[in-house]
């Protein structure tokens, strides 16, 4: 901790206090904060801090200046028997970076969250001390007319695990983020337009109507028999990706996977 004592108005003596950094969780995750080859978590940590739920800034001042590193911990588990493991570290000087936290399981898979890191010099009577933000490191916005349902590329068959979005809704996401298309209830391809801006630490991402922008591709069935089509893939593919092109009609079409084979397989159903 700094101070400065200096004399003011009248005889009157002015001390002020202040520490070099202050850290900001805006990721809406429950953190906790340490620094390297510390023996326990930094200070003031109290239980609405590591919550998620404490908008005030964590105040941090270090020993030793050479050795302003962070580690982050997430006290989160969505299910039993997950153990949250550090982060990397990383410095505290100006610049934007990308963190990666997991919790492990012996027998599960573990799970990841992305949040982005944001360190900036503050302004005015706060010169002297830089403000670190930990951010979620997307944020979906759906403009579009359509109820989407989004999800990890990895949790598709999983449908409790969809998150729904409405119309001319937005939330955050903090894992990590696959572009895939999606079919309606009728399994009639539905095409949305994706634009991903990075501001600072965040990538926005915004889904808008296509009904102005061309399809990719047409598939045209001239064919009197309905007609199944997905990519060719040398993996197991989902079902959710292969679709019905009905007799005597046509159907717009995108590329499942831009970088697999582009060849498509075609089977007569019944």
């Amino acid at each position: 901790m700094y101070g400065n004592v200096r004399l003011g108005v009248g005889g009157s003596i002015s001390l002020s206090l202040w520490v070099p950094y202050w850290i900001v969780n805006k990721s809406g995750i429950p953190l906790i904060l340490k620094q390297e080859a510390a023996d326990s978590e930094a200070a003031g940590q109290m239980a609405e801090h590591e919550q998620a739920k404490d908008r005030h800034p964590l105040m941090f001042s270090f020993a030793d200046d050479g050795y302003a590193w962070y580690e982050l911990d997430m006290d989160l588990a969505k299910e039993a028997n997950y153990r949250p493991r550090y982060s990397h570290k990383f410095a505290l000087t100006p610049g934007v970076q990308a963190l990666k936290l997991s919790v492990v399981h012996e027998t599960l898979p573990t799970l990841y969250y992305n949040i982005g890191v944001e360190v900036r010099a503050g302004t005015g009577r706060y010169k002297d001390t830089q403000v670190v933000l930990l951010t979620s490191r997307y944020v979906i916005s759906n403009q579009s007319s359509f109820t989407l349902s989004v999800c990890h590329h990895d949790l598709i068959d999983r449908v409790s695990e969809h998150v729904h979005i409405a119309s001319q809704c937005s939330l955050v996401w903090n894992e990590n983020y696959e572009d895939c298309r999606q079919i309606d209830a009728d399994e009639t391809p539905r095409f949305v337009r994706v634009e991903i801006i990075l501001n600072s630490a965040v990538f926005c991402v915004t889904f808008t109507d296509a009904d102005y922008y061309p399809p990719p591709i047409r598939i045209e069935n001239q064919s009197d028999v309905p007609v199944l089509y997905q990519q060719q893939s040398e993996g197991p593919i989902g079902q959710h990706l292969r679709t019905i092109c009905k007799a005597r009609s046509h159907i717009d079409y995108a590329w499942d996977d831009l970088y697999g084979s582009r060849r498509m397989v075609l089977q007569i159903s019944f």
